[in-house]
C-alpha cells in the first residue's frame, strides 16, 4: 500500500471520507472502523469487507466511483474477536500462544494443514 498513499486519488480520499470509528462493547475495548460515503436515502448500500491482510482502504477506488454514481458504500476495517488481539494492520499483535488458542477454538490442528 506504500505506493497508494501518495497517490493523488488516494490523497483526495481520504480527505474527504472520513474513517468512522464505533464502540461495540461497554469497556471501549471494541472498536468497528468504517467508511461510510454516498447517499443515505439509499435503501441498499454496498458492503466491503476486506481481506484478512487488508484494511477498508483497499477499496478506496471502489468507493470513490460507486458515491460518484450515486451509490451507498460501506467499507469496514476486519475487526477483533474474543481473545485475540488481532489487528489487521499490526498482525504482529497477536502471540504464539492466542494464535493456538484460536486454532483450538476452531478445531484446526496442525495435521490438518
Amino acid at each position: 500500500m506504500g505506493e497508494i498513499k501518495v497517490s493523488p486519488d488516494y490523497n483526495w480520499f481520504r480527505s474527504t471520507v472520513s474513517l468512522k470509528k464505533i464502540i461495540v462493547n461497554d469497556d471501549d475495548s471494541k472498536i468497528w472502523s468504517l467508511y461510510d460515503a454516498g447517499p443515505r436515502n439509499v435503501r441498499c448500500p454496498f458492503i466491503f469487507l476486506p481481506p484478512v491482510s487488508g484494511t477498508a482502504d483497499v477499496f478506496f477506488q471502489q468507493i470513490l466511483a460507486l458515491t460518484g454514481w450515486g451509490y451507498q458504500v460501506i467499507a469496514m476495517h476486519l475487526l477483533q474477536f474474543h481473545r485475540t488481539k488481532y489487528a489487521a494492520n499490526d498482525p504482529s499483535m497477536v502471540s504464539a500462544e492466542e494464535l493456538e488458542v484460536q486454532k483450538g477454538s476452531c478445531g484446526i490442528s496442525q495435521e490438518k494443514q
